[in-house]
């Protein structure tokens, strides 16, 4: 049980700085992109009642089985934040500079432990 409750905690730890590494520009595309949607939201909620947009909303749901029996169900927002890297993905994807490389007794001693552990696998 103990497991399970890591697995949530770790998918949740995930979403959260995925969300926050929206707001703070890591992925300048994805963020753009996710201000521009939320500002379109702004200016059809502004225009266009609640009402009217939740029975089209319901409408949707109900005819959308109707019209296309085989479509597959997907989450926009879940694909959006699956897009977006999290913090452990960042520092891994980080870009080498100049004074991060490593030096060749450090680089030749990596090599020799992997030569060593392609054997043992």
């Amino acid at each position: 049980i103990a497991l399970l409750i890591q697995g949530h905690l770790g998918f949740l730890a995930h979403v959260l700085e995925s969300v926050k590494n929206v707001f703070n520009f890591s992925v300048p595309f994805l963020s753009w992109l996710a201000f521009v949607v939320v500002f379109i939201i702004t200016i059809v909620l502004y225009y266009v009642p609640l009402r009217v947009l939740l029975i089209l909303w319901g409408t949707n749901k109900f005819l959308k089985k109707l019209v296309k029996p085989n479509a597959v169900n997907n989450n926009e927002l879940a694909d959006f934040i699956s897009r977006v890297p999290d913090n452990e993905e960042l520092k891994d994807f980080k870009e080498i500079s100049k004074s991060d490389e490593i030096d060749k007794k450090t680089l030749a001693k990596m090599k020799k432990n992997a030569a060593r552990d392609s054997d043992i696998i």
